[in-house]
């Protein structure tokens, strides 16, 4: 309401108490060119009078149907905007001097010039070039949202600050920080505050003091006095940056004592500490190593080759195992399996062979086992001789399709298996080791006692 005075109210540049001296309508923004003849403030009444006529005179010419842009480029004393036709940024209230402001806003239609009109500035006459409205709340929600939310930080730091303030009894020396005061006010406000000014200040002496049932901690003059050289700058306000200082001790104080606020807290924080520990630990001893010691790790392959595969030059042959239902499907197949060897009659793979044979789905006359072979691998392979091309027919009555053919594709020697092929298996493997090896250490430098009647109690 008109007349009333808000609570105090802090800003970046102090506390302020703010009075209502009157209301109006918004208004939004307008555009407008101008057409300026300076004075200055303390301009002579012959001076006046000289840039009254000139600004009449061109009103003369704007009436007479010259172009208002024209006129603003060859006579506006306002250099800047007279090269783009008297043109200035758009601006709402508040932005100009209230003469300037209330002719703009009185324009109503695009286009319409204002009669000449004095500011403390000089004569002006001005062109409405644009209005933007007030915007519907609609438009505009998701842009106040946001400048909301950046906003945001700043009432979250406000209101935690307030809550330490009621939670923690702050004690201030008077004393000393009107001494401080005296002597470092001026110097702030100009940014201008050096460590020789402190040679006629006890910096031991306690500034405040900040106290809970828990903990008293004392503030000495030169911890704000080391806060003030490192955050001054020119219009700096002591008091504020002293309310700054005593907030951000307010929050270290808390983050001191919240162990003995909360001592789950400090259980939960000894774990965290304890299981980043062991974790960079390991990550040392075992995880990383078994990563960059790689000397270590292909010593270690290299004794145990034999649980990755192939550790010699072994005879292998590359073969497709042929199960059929009986005899007749035999006979079939071998002619497939010829026919594929020979890139006969569209049969190319074993699934050509597959969809020959096993038309009907309820029946599975026919099945293929395809791999590389060493001996020992499986007693049909190691039943025949290894030669390029397809077997003598093999029968094994004890399974579901006894009638067997096998095609071998090729014998070779194949190569020991080398570390890359594995090497994933053998850092797993070589990391299981380098951790028993440490837990054997460990073992043996510390003694563990168990307290077994415990343990068995926390059993049963």
């Amino acid at each position: 309401k008109i007349n009333d005075i808000s609570d105090p109210v802090r800003t970046k540049y102090g506390y302020h108490l703010i009075r209502v001296n009157d209301k109006r309508p918004a208004v939004g923004k307008v555009k407008v060119a101008h057409i300026m003849h300076k004075t200055g403030k303390d301009a002579s009444e012959e001076k006046l009078n000289e840039t009254k006529d000139n600004i009449y005179e061109i009103n003369k010419k704007l009436k007479d149907g010259s172009n208002f842009e024209d006129l603003a480029e060859r006579f506006s004393q306002d250099r800047s905007t007279a090269v783009k036709g008297g043109s200035l940024p758009a601006f709402g209230v508040g932005k100009m001097v209230p003469e300037f402001e209330k002719e703009a806003f009185n324009l109503k239609n695009i286009g319409d010039i204002s009669k000449p009109f004095r500011t403390e500035y000089g004569w002006h006459i001005i062109k409405l070039l644009e209005k933007e409205e007030i915007p519907l709340f609609e438009d505009i929600k998701d842009d106040i949202k946001r400048k909301i939310d950046k906003f945001r930080p700043h009432l979250s730091k406000e209101a935690l600050y307030s809550q330490l303030n009621k939670d923690y009894r702050v004690v201030n020396n008077v004393n000393v920080f009107n001494s401080l005061r005296k002597f470092s006010v001026n110097k702030l406000a100009k940014g201008s505050l050096t460590k020789d000014f402190v040679k006629s200040i006890t910096l031991s002496d306690n500034l405040f003091s900040i106290n809970s049932k828990y903990l008293k901690k004392n503030y000495k003059t030169q911890d704000f006095i080391d806060y003030m050289l490192v955050s001054q700058g020119s219009g700096n306000n002591f008091d504020n940056l002293y309310i700054d200082f005593v907030n951000n001790s307010l929050v270290e104080y808390k983050k001191l004592i919240l162990p003995l606020e909360h001592p789950e807290f400090k259980m939960l924080l000894n774990e965290y500490r304890e299981g980043i520990l062991l974790f960079d630990l390991t990550n040392k001893m075992v995880w990383n190593k078994a990563i960059e010691d790689t000397l270590g790790l292909s010593t270690f392959f290299d004794k145990n080759r034999s649980l990755y595969g192939n550790n010699i030059e072994r005879e292998m042959v590359n073969a497709e195992i042929y199960y059929c239902i009986d005899l007749s499907t035999m006979k079939d197949v071998k002619q497939l399996i010829y026919n594929k060897n020979r890139r006969r009659n569209s049969i190319n793979r074993n699934n050509d062979i597959l969809n020959k044979i096993n038309t009907d789905k309820s029946i599975l006359k026919l099945k293929i086992d395809s791999a590389n072979y060493y001996l020992g691998d499986n007693k049909y392979i190691d039943s025949i001789n290894w030669s390029v091309g397809i077997s003598n027919d093999i029968k094994d009555s004890e399974i579901e399709n006894p009638y067997i053919l096998i095609n071998i594709n090729e014998v070779s020697l194949s190569k020991p298996i080398e570390l890359d092929e594995v090497k994933g298996r053998v850092i797993s493997d070589y990391q299981k080791k380098l951790d028993n090896e440490w837990i054997s250490k460990l073992k043996s430098k510390y003694r563990v006692k168990i307290n077994h009647d415990i343990l068995y109690n926390l059993i049963h």
